[in-house]
């Protein structure tokens, strides 16, 4: 089994003494193996434009930062321990933090750590910060497509035979899973990054957007300046029969889930809680209701003897919510 080392035909590009700023601003000429499943769709916190836009710079970003994406963080030296004691040798930090392709230097991979005898091992938390049961992707057996994605591209970067995934996971507690390298699944996955990567990054052209990109979209244009746009050669229809379509699902799927729980709680009456099985399935718990701050303004006005300030002073930074029509209405 090939050793990860200084020495390796994978380039090292940055050490561990450097900063976060400048391990950063090095991944950002390439592609790393976290950035795969952005760029396939397969991230749950970032979206294929926003990292175009990232890497070429064509609009501002935003950090992406979480409760979760902190505590998994905090707990990759655990779960590097977590993993040398399953494997019953020793796990320690990679010699580089950031390593590129020997011939395609714009494909990089930063391995959390690695084994003595040379497998990789990547860390990973889900679900701890919230949520029910165990995280959508993830069983006993298996991971989520993105990070089989994001291990994948880093075994072909390193040229390694194995990464080990050591995971925590809510409903399932700490796991090791393997992944062996199949080279064909590499090849594949190389083929549709490079071209990701080439027409997004290297041409520059726009990557749609998608779920996800609501907040980009608002940022993007903020304001309606201009009047009634034609869009009579473009697949606005289609997307606008797809909005409506879906819009009845939605109806039908409210108004069902209504019904089942008018029925829910008729079933549970008095009482605050429902279990089945000995497992909790309800609460119907009573709640204060909301203050209501417009009457309490005007109440406070009043008392003091002041006038009222204009309710506009306080208002929020203007919305422009998408209102799709009927044919004709």
């Amino acid at each position: 089994m090939k050793m990860i080392a200084a020495g390796t035909d994978s380039v090292g590009l940055i050490g561990w003494q450097a900063t976060d700023e400048q391990w950063l601003a090095a991944r950002e000429g390439g592609i790393s193996a976290s950035d795969v499943k952005t760029a396939l769709g397969f991230d749950t916190y970032k979206t294929p434009w926003e990292l175009w836009a990232e890497k070429t710079g064509a609009y501002p970003t935003y950090p992406v930062t979480s409760r979760a994406i902190a505590l998994g963080r905090d707990l990759e030296p655990w779960l590097l321990q977590m993993a040398a004691r399953d494997l019953g040798q020793p796990v320690t930090h990679t010699p580089y933090r950031l390593y590129a392709h020997p011939i395609h230097t714009w494909r990089m991979a930063s391995p959390d750590g690695v084994t003595a005898t040379g497998e990789l091992i990547e860390g990973k938390t889900a679900g701890l910060c919230g949520g029910f049961g165990v995280p959508d992707g993830w069983s006993e057996t298996a991971i989520p497509l993105g990070h089989n994605l994001q291990a994948r591209w880093q075994m072909h970067v390193l040229d390694a035979s194995r990464v080990y995934v050591a995971a925590l996971v809510a409903g399932l507690g700490f796991r090791l899973y393997l992944l062996e390298r199949d080279i064909g699944l590499e090849e594949d996955l190389v083929d549709q990054v490079r071209e990701w990567y080439e027409r997004h990054i290297l041409e520059g052209e726009e990557p749609p957007f998608g779920n996800g990109d609501s907040d980009n979209l608002r940022r993007r244009y903020p304001l309606a300046t201009q009047g009634v746009i034609a869009l009579d050669d473009t697949d606005a229809y289609e997307l606008w029969t797809a909005y409506r379509t879906a819009r009845t699902r939605e109806y039908r799927a409210v108004s069902e889930k209504l019904a089942a729980a008018d029925e829910l709680k008729a079933l549970i009456g008095v009482h605050e809680a429902a279990t089945v099985g000995g497992n909790l399935i309800a609460t119907w718990k009573s709640r204060q209701g909301n203050v209501n701050w417009k009457q309490l303004a005007e109440d406070m006005a009043h008392a003091h003897d002041i006038e009222l300030p204009p309710i506009a002073l306080y208002r929020g930074t203007p919305v422009r919510p998408l209102i799709v029509k009927g044919i004709n209405s």
